[in-house]
């Protein structure tokens, strides 16, 4: 946007609130506005939410900041930025299912995301991605040749056993700062992804796992479980 709303020029460095898309989670929930532009203070709002809720942010002023709640349903927050050169605000609706599992602190790459990129769905579109991301290693009639990442456990490099990147080259393609901006998530739910749509967000089951993807994304993409048995498998690195 050029102007303001008086029709004034918009003054270079003003600020520019960015709060995440609308999302699914368990309570506590981690929220992070570090993708804001020019933001010199932070104030986190709730605006709307269930009667009789009992609600909290952990700080109301940090770019980072975790909601809790007792009660299930749809939550309105606000994130608010300033600085000299004025104000912005962005709304977000958070919706709390306490029946979701697992919840977001518990989310792993092993347990969680990688099964995901593996196995298709049952009962909807959505396809494994190693239907085309296939490894090196595989058979020639079944690679896709020109794919410059691979979904699937197989080393990268036949000829190197020590290459399993899996978990790397995933992280590689996750925004941290904004995680909606992913392209683990924008590729697969545009028509400019070779493979098409994957990520349908019409049908809910497919939303479900776009939530699962942000929601691990948000909690810093951790790769493995507290037992630890992404290491042992070779897909997580050694703590």
């Amino acid at each position: 946007d050029l102007y303001t709303s008086e029709g004034k020029v918009v003054e270079p460095g003003r600020p520019l609130a960015k709060i995440g898309e609308d999302r699914t989670a368990v309570s506590p929930v981690n929220i992070d506005a570090s993708a804001s532009k020019f933001a010199r203070s932070y104030l986190w709002e709730l605006v709307d939410g269930p009667v009789g809720a009992n609600t909290a942010f952990s700080s109301t002023s940090d770019a980072s900041t975790e909601f809790s709640t007792d009660m299930d349903g749809s939550y309105t927050l606000r994130l608010t930025v300033a600085n000299l050169l004025g104000v912005d605000s962005e709304d977000m609706t958070l919706t709390i299912d306490s029946a979701m599992s697992p919840s977001q602190t518990e989310l792993n790459f092993y347990d969680d995301i990688r099964p995901i990129l593996q196995s298709p769905a049952a009962g909807d579109k959505r396809e494994a991605c190693t239907n085309c991301h296939n490894s090196a290693s595989a058979p020639i009639s079944a690679q896709y040749m020109g794919i410059p990442v691979y979904y699937d456990d197989a080393v990268d490099d036949p000829m190197d056993d020590t290459d399993r990147n899996l978990y790397y080259d995933v992280l590689a393609r996750v925004d941290l700062i904004e995680p909606e901006n992913s392209i683990l998530l924008r590729k697969p739910t545009r028509d400019q992804h070779g493979g098409g749509i994957v990520l349908d967000m019409s049908i809910p089951g497919h939303v479900v796992t776009r939530d699962t993807i942000l929601n691990w994304a948000r909690n810093g993409a951790p790769c493995d479980n507290p037992a630890g048995e992404g290491v042992t498998a070779g897909i997580c690195p050694a703590p």
